[in-house]
């Protein structure tokens, strides 16, 4: 796969509603992949079992927590060995409507580092990079290995989720 990113873009708010709508539609093109519906596991299809989730991060940020993915389609998605999903992260500085690339790389989710990723409250559980300016990758996890990385951190968003279901349950009790 071949992606060549430019060092500036200019950015059509009246074309797109975010900047990584914007990117996805580049890379779109970059590619020749497929479009993917919105809350899909990734935002291009290359072929049947490789998707691309684009993710842009304004360097202008002090901190960003990014989602992934759903904990629940990511295992889905993943306990096909022939499956692949990767993140292009794009670093960029937006200077009114000039977009300019200051890094971008693409990793295989088995790639991150699991230091930098947690399990967060939202729907069933969403993956997240703990703080993108800690970001940092690793040699490529195999599968099995990264999906009881996964496993381990839904357990651990499990239980915070349990204790407070619990203190809600007490506090309704005195009802």
């Amino acid at each position: 796969m071949n992606i060549q990113l430019k060092e500036k873009y200019i950015f059509d708010s009246n074309s797109f509603s975010s900047v990584n709508e914007f990117f996805e539609y580049v890379i779109l093109e970059e590619t020749g992949g497929t479009d993917l519906p919105p809350k899909h596991l990734g935002d291009v299809e290359i072929d049947n079992n490789t998707l691309i989730d684009v993710k842009s991060i304004n360097v202008g940020k002090k901190f960003h927590m990014p989602n992934l993915a759903s904990q629940n389609k990511l295992y889905k998605w993943l306990q096909d060995e022939q499956n692949t999903l990767m993140y292009l992260l794009i670093f960029y500085e937006k200077d009114g409507n000039n977009l300019h690339i200051k890094d971008w790389l693409i990793k295989h989710i088995e790639e991150f580092d699991p230091e930098c990723l947690v399990v967060q409250a939202q729907g069933l559980g969403a993956l997240q990079i703990k703080n993108v300016n800690n970001l940092k990758f690793v040699d490529k996890i195999n599968r099995k290995k990264w999906l009881n990385i996964l496993k381990s951190m839904v357990e651990s968003f499990l239980l915070k989720e349990e204790k407070k279901i619990e203190k809600i349950r007490k506090m309704y009790k005195r009802v």
